[in-house]
């Protein structure tokens, strides 16, 4: 048996059965409707929350604090109502959330 069929064996003895490798953890796809209406899509993990899975968008969700205390982070999830997306996950199924304000140069740079 070659080397690589000893480590093919090792793998199979590790893996669960009926699993073709080893689990991690699940992918779905996160919409995101921005403001102007147009839909974005990017890939997220489940139990994610829908802030960090917006960092992957051209412009993330805007997030005006760093302590879930601020609600500028809200978004519409469809089904379901308002929630902040630094608290609200990613469910197995995949989400879709109306973004009501993304982030903007002005907002980074201090300018009123």
């Amino acid at each position: 048996m070659s080397v690589f069929g000893v480590r093919e064996r090792l793998l199979s003895l590790l893996r669960p059965e009926g699993s073709p490798k080893l689990a991690g953890p699940e992918r779905v796809v996160a919409r995101f409707v921005l403001p102007s209406g147009a839909e974005a899509r990017v890939n997220a993990r489940v139990g994610e929350t829908l802030l960090r899975a917006s960092t992957r968008l051209a412009v993330p969700i805007f997030q005006g604090c760093h302590d879930q205390s601020c609600e500028e982070c809200r978004v519409e999830l469809s089904p379901g109502g308002e929630v902040r997306a630094c608290v609200a996950t990613v469910p197995p199924g995949g989400v879709t959330a109306r973004v009501r304000q993304l982030w903007q140069l002005e907002q980074v740079r201090g300018d009123d």
